[in-house]
């Protein structure tokens, strides 16, 4: 009925990426959400759900544009740089990974304590990748005091 409802348009492409696993026909949606109004405030968001629908569909070099573009829109979201980070580390780039992680559990937040866990876990594994084991230890046990049930990871850590 209205071909330039930026709502409808968004809501139907989080039906399809959530439930739906139309990840093509989310991307679609997402960026016809975009074209209709560029300078929403969910614009950031919506680059960031077409990245993890990209990701989804092993298109990781189109994920990582699209998550550049979501941070270049909110430079102070943790999550964003968090999953840049481990779109980064799927594509062997590990240094860019550990640097995004770095970013991310810099920038505070109300989660940040659940959200840090994460990404440090995710940090000792890029950082072990580059044979940086002291680096991925002190990660681990970071991960592991924030509550980190995954205790393996520090467990060979002296």
């Amino acid at each position: 009925m209205n071909p330039n409802y930026y709502d409808a348009y968004v809501y139907r492409a989080d039906i399809k990426l959530i439930i739906l696993d139309d990840f093509y026909g989310a991307i679609a949606d997402y960026t016809r959400a975009i074209e209709i109004d560029p300078n929403n405030s969910n614009t950031a968001f919506n680059y960031s759900q077409i990245a993890f629908a990209k990701r989804s569909l092993y298109d990781n070099k189109g994920a990582l544009a699209d998550y550049n573009k979501a941070i270049e829109l909110r430079p102070n979201n943790k999550y964003y740089y968090k999953s840049r980070g481990y779109t980064k580390f799927i594509l062997k780039d590990y240094y860019g990974a550990v640097a995004d992680y770095t970013k991310g559990i810099e920038i505070y937040d109300f989660d940040s304590k659940t959200f840090d866990m994460g990404s440090y876990e995710l940090r000792g594994d890029a950082k072990k990748k580059l044979g940086d084991l002291n680096g991925a230890c002190e990660d681990y046990k970071k991960a592991v005091d924030l509550g980190s049930k995954k205790k393996l990871f520090s467990q060979n850590c002296k």
